[in-house]
């Protein structure tokens, strides 16, 4: 049995913190990126609806971004290639280039 997340006008939604990649202000350019047709500066993605990459395997959902320190927020969820999400916020890991996003999506039942 497999779950995949599907975009959040499917029904109740759900929601946590999903890392975006790695994007680079001095070349204007992603290093990474775990969502299709990321080309844009981050906050460009705010309210659009994105898909997690092939590429990427599965991606997870934690309570929220990294603390300070750098340690990781509890796993939540995990999103499957494919899944659509809302982007409802971006935000920059501290000094660095990492970008967490703030997703909403609904689960759906994928056999």
């Amino acid at each position: 049995q497999t779950f995949l997340a599907v975009a959040p006008e499917a029904g109740p939604t759900l929601s946590g913190w999903a890392y975006m990649g790695d994007y680079s202000s001095t070349k204007n350019a992603w290093e990474s990126h775990y969502f299709e047709k990321i080309r844009e500066p981050p906050k460009s993605y705010e309210g659009e609806t994105l898909s997690v990459r092939q590429e990427t395997g599965t991606l997870y959902v934690r309570e929220g971004p990294p603390t300070h320190f750098g340690s990781m927020m509890p796993v939540v969820d995990v999103l499957q290639p494919g899944s659509k999400v809302k982007i409802e916020e971006v935000r920059k890991w501290r000094s660095s280039g990492y970008m967490w996003a703030k997703v909403r999506y609904a689960k759906q039942r994928s056999d």
